[in-house]
């Protein structure tokens, strides 16, 4: 094999191993032991139950038609919520990860954002969590219904930040293997 190609292969190697790390799930969560879910529901800035409709961030940013608030309302009928951090091009260990399914959530607010992750008291909905409805629970406010504006293309800035970096490896090991067969 020709030293030129050699040096490609082994140079793109670690740019391969980053594109598979930025795609990586998040490692277990390092959680406490989890507390009961009344607990958690009174500790929460933010309780309602909704369905997701809108996925991004690699799952983790989720859009929520919201059908019934608990705790911190008045709210719209669509919300974001942020299941890892504000940065879209960092993961933790306790990121949450959604499926287009209906979650009884119990989030926390920092600033105008919705945040939640693995440890929070969040689940799938189940009718044995209508038990923990509170008596005085609202619906959305209609008045700020409607789509969010804008396409958040947010989850692909990790990889072209990886396809960049690839680029610049190959293309330098084929300047390297012309400059030593010049």
């Amino acid at each position: 094999m020709p030293t030129a190609r050699r040096s490609v292969l082994r140079l793109s190697l670690p740019a391969l191993l980053l594109a598979s790390l930025a795609q990586a799930p998040a490692a277990l969560a390092s959680c406490a032991p989890p507390e009961p879910l009344d607990r958690l529901l009174a500790t929460s800035d933010v309780v309602i139950v909704g369905t997701v409709t809108a996925l991004a961030n690699n799952d983790r940013w989720v859009k929520v038609q919201v059908e019934e608030i608990w705790k911190g309302g008045p709210l719209p009928a669509i919300l974001e919520v942020h299941g890892g951090g504000p940065d879209p091009n960092m993961m933790t260990s306790v990121d949450r990860t959604y499926a287009p399914e209906r979650y009884l959530f119990t989030l926390a607010r920092a600033g105008t954002e919705l945040l939640d992750n693995a440890c929070s008291g969040t689940t799938v909905w189940s009718e044995d969590l209508a038990a923990f409805r509170p008596d005085d629970w609202l619906g959305p406010d209609q008045g700020t219904e409607g789509e969010p504006e804008g396409l958040d293309l947010g989850f692909l800035l990790p990889i072209a930040g990886v396809g960049i970096v690839a680029l610049a490896i190959i293309g330098g090991a084929w300047l390297v293997g012309r400059a030593r067969s010049a």
